[in-house]
């Protein structure tokens, strides 16, 4: 029986995108912060919804918040839902999650939210969400959600 192979994966030098399926595959959607999505004290809200096919995926994005002055201990949370859901997923998802305590005074703010890896055996959703707990003054999220093909 023949060993593993010892050949090298050999990556593109020419600047060109994976095409649909292929490993390395990338695929992103967006909120602008010039358009952000209103949003209420302790309510969760989609930012933006990214469709994928069937496969491993690396996903991962940032979530930015608009404000004026708050009060009342902020906090705030962008999120990575792997099912599509509304919801914010468990903090025990670790990778897809990221929370901050902004100052009062902040007028924006981005948070990373790191990778989380989502497999799927069918075409399905990714959502990029936050979240957020204020006292008064307002909040609009916005952001960008992007994935790509693992394998």
């Amino acid at each position: 029986m023949p060993g593993p192979s010892t050949a090298a994966i050999v990556g593109v030098s020419d600047g060109s995108a994976a095409t649909a399926g292929q490993i390395g595959e990338f695929k992103t959607a967006q909120t602008l912060s010039t358009a952000p999505i209103p949003l209420t004290t302790n309510v969760a809200a989609v930012i933006a919804t990214l469709a994928l096919t069937a496969g491993d995926w690396d996903v991962w994005g940032a979530s930015g918040f608009n404000t004026t002055t708050s009060t009342g201990n902020p906090v705030a949370r962008g999120w990575i839902s792997p099912t599509g859901a509304s919801t914010p997923p468990s903090l025990d998802q670790l990778g897809g999650n990221a929370v901050r305590n902004p100052t009062n005074a902040a007028t924006q703010m981005l948070l990373a939210i790191p990778a989380t890896r989502v497999s799927l055996s069918a075409p399905g959703n990714v959502t990029l969400g936050a979240t957020v707990t204020f006292g008064n003054g307002t909040y609009a999220g916005w952001g960008q959600i992007m994935a790509r093909r693992r394998r």
